[in-house]
């Protein structure tokens, strides 16, 4: 895992801009980029081969990205790096939403609508953790 191409990353949201937005500059950034629209779908995704990173929005009908996030935890890769996303920006709100990040396995939150550039260097820095090498 020496360089972005081979940094596998699935991205959940049920907002399709949002999943073509983040696919698309991601993709610029190097990153090999798979999408989903449900948390259902996200499992799927996650078999049989799991990304190094998933992108996952909080809030989607039928299973919220809490509940992704602890599935994927239990059954498919505790290793897989989560960001969550989550349109919620009420003032007072990053304590709560950074306990239930870590009280589901999630590694990093950003409220949306994020910059993607903020994404890609959080990306980037998380992979340079992994690898011990600089992604170019």
């Amino acid at each position: 895992m020496g360089c972005a191409a081979t940094i596998g990353i699935l991205v959940v949201d049920d907002d399709q801009a949002v999943r073509l937005a983040l696919e698309l500059r991601l993709s610029e950034a190097g990153y090999r980029v798979r999408t989903a629209a449900c948390g259902e779908d996200a499992l799927l995704a996650c078999s049989p081969e799991p990304p190094d990173i998933v992108i996952l929005d909080v809030s989607m009908p039928g299973m919220d990205g809490y509940e992704v996030c602890e599935r994927i935890r239990e059954s498919i890769d505790k290793s897989i790096t989560i960001i969550f996303l989550t349109g919620t920006t009420h003032a007072g709100t990053s304590s709560c939403l950074e306990q239930l990040v870590n009280q589901s396995g999630g590694d990093y939150f950003l409220v949306k609508p994020c910059d993607s550039t903020l994404l890609v260097e959080l990306v980037d820095r998380i992979t340079v953790g992994a690898t011990g090498m600089q992604v170019t």
